[in-house]
Formats: structure tokens, C-alpha cells, sequence
């Protein structure tokens, strides 16, 4: 009989976010672990263990063992202040949803250096962006002009070309996975669009090694999109050390990065001759099917009109919003939709280059395994 030791908050979170008491817990493990082993457990204390009790907790739970045995650096990860919620969540929600994501995290870099028999280190940060970072004064809010020029470099770091500015990101996700960007999709609660974090630093730099990034799969593509872009921000943009800034930040990033300013400009007003100058302008099928154009959704499109001014004023686009609101555009996005998918395949597309004696052995279906229940934490 030995001792056992589990992440206390993992299997916290999980037991709360699966809506279980400790009780219940115990109840469904038939009485294998009582309620005291669970409480010391959920405190980081140790219990006496056989492999009975690590079992019928993994199962109960509906994890792996290894998840609740992980125990990351606490140094190793540090979550971005990127929540995009709709409404506000509990937070074990959020601490539930973060642990995940720091396993998914540990698995894919731990896949990725099985497969390329090294550790990756990348960075998607060009040099022009670190340099425009080094001249922001630490915990000052980012300009407007600043955010614009931020999302010009980070379009000139990932596309070919000028004129490719925007066509280069019809699959974020899988520009994002290019970088060395772990991006997870899962089925979140409808409240949550995203977060993402960060891991290790380059030596004598505030620049993380890596990233992950985690979105809602139930949204619609639009907002997956938008998310992703938005998720990238916090990435890219120096912090206020302000979640407020740094949410209206990343939202201006994200939009600035799927349509550029100057083609938005250009293209409104060569659907409306000039800037959307009546309320009924916003609603015009020929500037709505813009939003196809950057496979954006109309909220998205018309809040960048206002950013860069096609809007003229801030009770013409409260007025744009509450027709929107009464149409339930906030709710479903209206016809035409964007039809490129935009799915993670990085992590997947790895197990594929597994050799034949990894799969005759299941290394590829033990990694799937070990990830497959992330996508259920409801």
C-alpha cells in the first residue's frame, strides 16, 4: 500500500464542473474513496492508495489518471487575461477549462517532440513587432493608431504578399498552427469564446517560447474566427495590465487583422459612394455581403465601420446595434454565411506522421486518448 497525491485543483474543478458534490463523488465511486479522501485530496494532501482509489476517481470524473496526477510548474504556464464570455462564469468554470488546456498543451508539445525528436521552439513574434513592443511603456493602453500598426506588421509577418493581406487568413486556425500555436476547439459552454495562455519565456525576454489557444466549436464559424484573431492579440499586444483594456484591445486587434483598414474603407464606400451616412446604409445586402469578403459576421463588420469611422457617430452605430438586436443578428448570423471551415488539425495531423511501429504499438490512439475527453467539459 502506497500514497497517492493528485492535482488538487484539477480535480476540483472537474468534480464541480461535472456538477457533483464531494458526496456524490464518493457515491459514485461505490464507496471506494470516502468523502474525508476526497476533501484531503481537493487540500493536496496525500492518501493511502492501492490504485483502487486513483481509478475509481479517473473514472468517476471521467479523465485520465495521468491528468489528475499531472502537476505542471506553476511557472511553466501563465494564463493571458483573454477571457471572451458572453455573460459572466464561475470561476472554477474558468479554472476547469484553463487546466485542460494546460494538459492539451503538455500533450501536443510532448507529441511534438516525440515527432520531430526535438524540442520546437518557435515564435510568432516578427522583429518589427518586438521592436514596436520594446518602445511601449509597460502598462500604458495601447492607442488606436498603435493597435492598427500592430495588426499591419502581423499581416505583413504571416502573409506573402500586400495584396494577399487578408485572403492569407481564410483559415486562421491553421495560420495560427504554422506559428507554433497550439489551438484546441472544443464545445464549450455557450457563454465562453476563448482563452488562451502561455509558456516559458526566451532567455532575458518577456516573449513566451509557446502558446495555446482555446476557442468554442459550438459558435458559429464567423465568431470562431474572430475569436481566434482575438486570442492572437493577446499573443501579440503588450499588455495594460487591465482586462478591460486589454479585452477592447484585442477585439480592435482582431478586427484590424481580418479587414484591413484601408480595404474596408475602400470597398464600403465603393458599395455606398461614401461613408455609411444612414442608418438603412448599414443594412444594404450589397455592404452586408462584405462580411463574406473577411468571413466576419455582421456585428464584427459593422463595429469596424465604426472603429475606422465609416460610422460617424456613436449614437448612429447604438442605433445600427439595436436594429441588429431586434433582427436577433447578435444571436444567429443572417445569410450570406462564410463556408471555409475553420478546424485544429495540428495536433491530429501530427499523430498522422507517427511511423508504422508507433501505430502497431498504439502510440497514436494512447496520445488520442489522452486528449479525447477535453472536449467535454461542459
Amino acid at each position: 500500500m502506497g500514497s497517492v497525491t493528485v492535482n488538487a485543483t484539477r480535480m476540483r474543478t472537474t468534480r464541480r464542473m461535472l456538477g457533483m458534490s464531494r458526496e456524490n463523488l464518493s457515491a459514485i465511486t461505490e464507496g471506494r474513496v470516502s468523502v474525508g479522501a476526497v476533501a484531503k485530496l481537493e487540500r493536496g494532501d496525500p492518501i493511502e492508495d492501492d490504485g483502487t482509489a486513483l481509478y475509481s476517481l479517473a473514472a468517476a470524473l471521467q479523465v485520465p489518471s495521468e491528468f489528475l496526477l499531472s502537476q505542471p510548474s506553476n511557472d511553466a504556464y501563465r494564463e493571458t487575461p483573454s477571457w471572451r464570455a458572453v455573460k459572466k462564469i464561475p470561476q472554477y468554470v474558468a479554472d476547469g477549462l484553463y487546466e485542460r488546456l494546460v494538459y492539451f498543451a503538455d500533450k501536443y508539445r510532448d507529441l511534438e517532440e516525440y515527432v520531430e525528436r526535438e524540442q520546437v521552439k518557435r515564435s510568432d513574434l516578427s522583429p518589427s513587432i518586438m521592436q514596436l513592443r520594446d518602445q511601449h511603456e509597460e502598462g500604458a493602453p495601447l492607442g488606436s493608431d498603435a493597435i492598427e500598426r500592430y495588426a499591419e506588421l502581423m499581416r505583413e509577418h504571416i502573409c506573402i504578399s500586400r495584396e494577399s493581406s487578408f485572403e492569407c487568413l481564410e483559415r486562421i486556425a491553421e495560420t495560427m498552427e504554422s506559428f507554433g500555436i497550439k489551438v484546441a476547439s472544443w464545445s464549450l459552454p455557450t457563454g465562453i469564446s476563448g482563452l488562451s495562455l502561455v509558456f516559458g519565456k526566451e532567455n532575458g525576454q518577456d516573449i513566451p517560447l509557446g502558446a495555446a489557444v482555446l476557442i468554442n466549436h459550438s459558435h458559429p464559424v464567423e465568431r470562431r474566427r474572430f475569436s481566434l484573431a482575438h486570442e492572437w492579440g493577446h499573443l501579440v499586444l503588450p499588455s495594460a495590465g487591465n482586462w478591460q483594456a486589454d479585452e477592447t484591445a484585442c477585439n480592435r486587434f482582431a478586427g484590424a487583422l481580418l479587414m484591413p483598414r484601408d480595404n474596408l474603407a475602400e470597398e464600403v464606400k465603393s458599395v455606398l459612394g461614401s461613408n455609411i451616412g444612414e442608418i438603412g446604409d448599414a443594412f444594404r445586402p450589397e455592404l452586408l455581403n462584405l462580411k463574406i469578403r473577411y468571413g466576419v459576421s455582421t456585428a464584427a463588420l459593422m463595429r469596424r465601420c465604426y472603429d475606422i469611422g465609416l460610422v460617424p457617430s456613436s449614437e448612429r452605430y447604438t442605433m445600427i446595434c439595436r436594429r441588429m438586436g431586434q433582427r436577433g443578428w447578435f444571436r444567429t448570423e443572417p445569410e450570406p454565411r462564410w463556408q471555409n471551415a475553420e478546424e485544429a488539425r495540428g495536433f491530429v495531423n501530427l499523430v498522422k506522421r507517427l511511423d508504422e511501429e508507433d501505430r502497431q504499438r498504439g502510440v497514436d490512439q494512447e496520445f488520442l486518448d489522452d486528449v479525447q475527453f477535453l472536449d467535454a467539459a461542459q
